[in-house]
């Protein structure tokens, strides 16, 4: 996976994180995030809003790993007493504060600085898949593996509504526009890519078969409030036109 911060970085994970100048293309540094334990697979990966840092999550889901980008500082780990599995996590618009979905189906919204757990987030019956915080922290949307979507506001650990019941098709990602005020996409393993509004809370358009098969991400430009791409398991990136709901290129084979 990968992640373009603001400032014309991206970040890529396998088993490690490595930093890239988006301008060059050239390799920068590589960070092991979880230094004290095997080497598996990341399982997810965020920048906080100001570029600074990279918050990571491994397939073993026992510890949260910050990394500060452009710093020799050994990343920070984050875990949980009760070892709830971390599969995902995504900074709010300070980064001091991040949310973490875990296998246990709940989330946890933490204070980095006093190193706690300030709120759980409730709601999900399946582990939860995918994270993303609105720009203005006015929501945070969150997907889980039996595709129940469901939309919180990070005062209350209910959630303030659920958009999708959970129709066993897996919500791989979630992503919040960084521009369109409550606009936000959500990926499938069966390749549909859905609009929706948090404001109205509901469903703005569906494009099934976007994917010939499972749709991994989805990214909003940070330029153009039309633009919205996803790619897939297909080898294919999809773009899209957010403002008309129509597919405008689909056959960019990668």
């Amino acid at each position: 996976m990968a992640e373009l911060a603001i400032e014309n970085y991206i970040a890529s994970s396998s088993d490690v994180v490595k930093f890239w100048d988006l301008q060059t293309f050239s390799e920068l540094s590589a960070v092991n995030p979880f230094p004290n334990q095997p080497q598996v697979e990341l399982s997810s990966l965020s920048w906080s809003s100001n570029g600074q840092f990279v918050a990571c999550t491994d397939a073993s889901g026992k510890h949260i790993s910050i990394i500060t980008h452009g710093s020799a500082d050994k990343p920070v780990q984050y875990s949980h007493k009760d070892n709830v599995g971390y599969t995902c996590a995504s900074f709010l618009s300070s980064s001091r504060y991040l949310v973490a979905g875990t296998k246990q189906s709940l989330i946890h919204l933490w204070d980095l600085k006093n190193k706690s757990v300030i709120r759980t987030f409730r709601g999900h019956s399946n582990s939860v898949t995918s994270l993303s915080v609105h720009n203005k922290d006015s929501y945070v949307a969150s997907a889980s593996s039996n595709g129940t979507l469901l939309l919180h506001r990070k005062d209350s650990s209910q959630p303030l509504a659920s958009l999708s019941e959970g129709n066993g098709e897996a919500i791989n990602r979630v992503r919040f526009s960084p521009i369109e005020k409550s606009l936000f996409a959500t990926t499938t393993v069966t390749g549909t890519l859905s609009l929706w509004s948090a404001e109205s809370l509901r469903l703005l358009v569906e494009f099934k078969g976007a994917h010939t098969a499972a749709a991994t991400d989805a990214c909003f430009s940070p330029f153009n409030n039309m633009l919205l791409a996803s790619c897939g398991l297909d080898s294919r990136i999809v773009f899209y036109d957010v403002i008309s709901r129509k597919c405008v290129v689909r056959q960019v084979k990668i």
